[in-house]
């Protein structure tokens, strides 16, 4: 029963996490002689600790200060509220309570509000006659009961650069609550097990699914998302695991070989979260695609980190941290890889076609590095690039594993379009379907050896080629010196 309670406690705790704000969102309320904007800044430094710089302008007094991201109270500088009522906790139950000023509010139903022309899940916090209407998913302030200098003003959301991303594209977009719901709930089912390999900078678990027998002591291992646009990565893998147990051939392999697979996903849950309500323009890019002190965590890796592909600019989509594995997110795979005897890596992403595998360097290793490029260039009908070092996931694995080979696949990418969300994801379900399938075609045949036998093969035809194009010359050569021997006769 104790066991039982710890974990209610924990899922309530992972489940109402503080709304996500990120820099550059701007939201204007206005009701009965108050009109009051609230913008978010560019940060100007690494914050240790997850804060948000923020100006509030309310009938023209004006308010600058900072917002610690895991409580939503303001930590320093001047404000007229010592927590923002414009954000609320995400995924709140009737009757949970939330402390902002005037006391604890509790959540008085679930219901459907109108905005934007879309029915959103809201749930509404009252405190004795106030009211306030929350979306229930982003915790973002619909319409409520103000309180300032003393007086209650009733104002509502008539402006923002936000855009609801999760509503727009349902069919494709998953959130971190959801994701968690879904694991949990294949855990213990089949072949599947479930645990948390550590946690965000926001407290969010990065999961671990395994698959295959619990006694297997090689690792297949398949990450996602740890770039919060790149959702299509984390689709594909839930269309694999969807599809797993009906792919007899996979499971025989795991079993004949000695292998599980192992799935880490998301890699990235605060940025998953962050771009559920974001602006949706491709220049918003930087601050989805990093974690909760924007960092770009794969620059972030303990492996040739610094170097060239990478920036010290905290605004910069491709911001290192200070120093190397500075983010719980980092430290939590490559802790994963130091532990476990990774034979395979592939990280999934998306803002290309392509299939990117290390540079070589001299190891032995590095024939099985081609050859499991190349057969994945060829099964997925990309092309193979030599991929950049600098502190990446996959190359991490490549540097540290002496036996391990990595790779990554970049499954999608749409060049004209200005639109972050649709640059990264397919909006047609069928192209998820179609890389799920040729994702489960990959693991088979990598268990198979296939990627072995397709280097050879294809070694084979440029002998071959090679063979004929030498004797094609020779035989020019030949005649064309039978030839000047007649003119010359």
């Amino acid at each position: 029963m104790f066991l039982l309670i710890l974990l209610l406690v924990q899922l309530t705790v992972n489940c109402s996490s503080q709304a996500d704000l990120r820099p550059l969102f701007q939201l204007t309320y206005e009701g009965s002689g108050i009109v009051i904007t609230f913008q978010t800044l560019e940060p100007d430094q690494y914050f240790q600790k997850p804060l948000v710089r923020a100006l509030l302008n309310v009938n023209g007094s004006h308010f600058t200060f900072f917002i610690e991201l895991t409580s939503g109270r303001i930590v320093n500088g001047n404000a007229p509220w010592s927590t923002i009522p414009f954000f609320t906790r995400k995924w709140l139950k009737i009757g949970e309570k939330v402390l902002y000023d005037e006391g604890w509010w509790s959540v008085k139903n679930i219901t459907k509000y109108s905005f934007k022309g879309a029915k959103v899940k809201a749930v509404v916090l009252t405190l004795n006659n106030l009211t306030r209407i929350y979306d229930w998913a982003a915790g973002v302030m619909f319409e409520g009961d103000i309180v300032y200098q003393g007086r209650t003003y009733r104002v509502k959301l008539v402006e923002t650069n936000l855009e609801w991303i999760y509503i727009k594209y349902s069919r494709l977009y998953i959130d971190w609550y959801n994701l968690t719901v879904f694991l949990r709930d294949l855990n213990g089912s089949s072949l599947f097990r479930l645990h948390s390999i550590g946690k965000s900078v926001l407290g969010r678990d990065i999961w671990a699914l395994e698959y295959g027998p619990q006694n297997a002591t090689k690792i297949f291992l398949i990450t996602a998302g740890i770039h919060g646009p790149e959702v299509i990565g984390i689709k594909t893998v839930l269309y694999v695991l969807n599809n797993l147990d009906e792919r007899s051939s996979i499971k025989n392999l795991l079993f004949n070989k000695g292998f599980k697979l192992v799935f880490i996903l998301p890699l990235n849950p605060d940025g998953l979260e962050a771009g559920k309500v974001a602006p949706p323009y491709l220049w918003y890019r930087a601050y989805v695609r990093k974690n909760a002190r924007y960092v770009d965590l794969n620059r972030n890796f303990d492996a040739d980190w610094g170097i060239r592909g990478s920036s010290g600019d905290v605004r910069n989509p491709y911001y290192r941290g200070p120093y190397p594995a500075s983010e719980p997110e980092t430290r939590a795979l490559q802790s994963f890889i130091n532990n476990h005897n990774v034979i395979y890596h592939v990280d999934l992403h998306s803002g290309d076609v392509s299939v990117i595998i290390p540079s070589s360097s001299g190891l032995e290793k590095d024939y099985e590095e081609q050859a499991i490029g190349y057969y994945a260039s060829q099964l997925f009908k990309v092309s193979l690039l030599h991929g950049t070092s600098t502190g990446l996931a996959y190359y991490y694995t490549y540097k540290r594993k002496s036996k391990a080979v990595s790779m990554i696949i970049e499954l999608y990418l749409k060049g004209s379009t200005d639109r972050w969300f649709e640059r990264y994801n397919p909006l047609d379900e069928r192209r998820v379907m179609e890389l799920g399938e040729k994702l489960l075609d990959f693991i088979e045949g990598v268990l198979k050896g296939s990627h072995l036998e397709s280097i050879e093969s294809s070694r084979r035809e440029a002998y071959t080629i090679f063979l004929i194009l030498v004797a094609v010359i020779l035989v020019v050569i030949i005649y064309a010196r039978k030839t000047k021997a007649r003119t010359s006769s």
